[in-house]
């Protein structure tokens, strides 16, 4: 017992040593802040939406029920204005046409036989009054000769006056009538003249007439329907050998120039906005950013368009979004070329400070 208790006493031990600063704790808690505020400060001072590139289509529409001929385009292709997209014909015009121009031609055909006609009768009658002239005349010269042999035996008294002035009397009547036949000749070849001119001009006519109703009808069945603007056809409801109605758009060309962005914001952000308030708008395949300005903020709400539905929540069911319409601040030409009607954009807000709040 005594031996033990001669040992040698041990030492005591060491301190505990210094616990290590919590940097991995503190490195997650800070994760985890920054995670929250980039979810909710960027949500807050930012207002985020997707939206479309949109715009006012122009129409190409026939003004009359017209047959499809000829695509001169197709979608998606660039065009300028007056470039004709589509050979179409006026097919009931040309219908009226086509049988307005046979009648004419027909009227044509007989004008020519009248005229062949009539103008042979009149020849026939200047003939049959040139053959009476000349037999009056011919009567008219023998009775001249009897009458210069009455006179000169009058003279020598072998007949008496009576015998001459009955020689006279029938030369001067023959002379009389060869003068009015030869009257009644000229009026005949002034009526051959006339029938000739008179049946030239209606037969010229005619045919002028003709022409024109062939060329009419050449303009309705071959006409082309131009661009009324330089832009990209974006609809191409044409098709050959179709008919379409007056009015009825068988093309429809997006301008650049009368485009807008159409936002879809969740109906909570869009009471923090107002018409005026500047957006960024970012296009996929656009490198710059562009600038626009909200135009118009639609008073009514709907489900989130096809193009833009990524998750089944956003879907009319399960969340609704408010239209708003915004309007480029400038647009080169640059621009124009990069632009694609119904293209995706991203659509940033920011809020500077509490502007948002003080304007609900």
């Amino acid at each position: 017992m005594y031996v033990r208790n001669l040992r040698r006493p041990t030492a005591p031990p060491p301190p505990p040593a210094p616990r290590p600063f919590p940097w991995s704790r503190l490195i997650l808690i800070a994760l985890i802040v920054a995670l929250v505020a980039y979810l909710v400060v960027p949500r807050f001072f930012t207002i985020r939406a997707d939206g479309l590139v949109e715009g006012d289509l122009i129409p190409v529409a026939p003004l009359f029920r017209a047959r499809i001929q000829q695509k001169l385009v197709g979608c998606g292709q660039q065009v300028r204005a007056g470039q004709p997209l589509a050979i179409v014909t006026n097919f009931l015009l040309e219908g009226d046409y086509t049988q307005n121009y046979e009648r004419t031609l027909e009227t044509l055909k007989t004008e020519e036989i009248a005229q062949s006609q009539g103008l042979q009768e009149a020849m026939t009658a200047e003939a049959a009054a040139e053959e009476r002239y000349q037999s009056a005349l011919y009567e008219a010269r023998k009775l001249q000769v009897l009458e210069n042999a009455y006179s000169q035996t009058y003279q020598r008294g072998a007949i008496g006056r009576v015998a001459y002035d009955e020689a006279l009397a029938n030369w001067k009547a023959a002379q009389s009538q060869a003068e009015s036949l030869r009257q009644l000749v000229d009026e005949a070849r002034q009526r051959v003249n006339r029938v000739q001119a008179d049946n030239a001009q209606r037969v010229a006519g005619t045919a002028a007439e003709a022409d024109v109703v062939s060329g009419l009808r050449g303009q309705v069945h071959s006409q082309p329907l131009g661009s009324p603007v330089s832009g990209r056809v974006v609809d191409c409801a044409a098709e050959p050998l179709a008919i379409v109605d007056p009015g009825t758009a068988i093309y429809k060309i997006f301008a650049p120039r009368r485009s807008y962005i159409l936002g879809f914001f969740n109906p909570a952000d869009a009471q923090r906005l107002y018409v005026g308030e500047s957006a960024s708008i970012a296009i996929p395949g656009v490198d710059q950013t562009i600038k626009g300005n909200i135009a118009m903020i639609y008073p009514t709400i709907q489900k989130l368009p096809e193009e833009l539905t990524k998750y089944f929540w956003q879907h009319e069911q399960w969340s609704q979004y408010r239209p708003i319409k915004i309007v480029f601040t400038g647009m080169d030409g640059q621009l124009e070329q990069q632009l694609a009607y119904g293209a995706q954009v991203s659509i940033s807000i920011p809020r500077h400070g509490f502007v948002g709040i003080a304007r609900r």
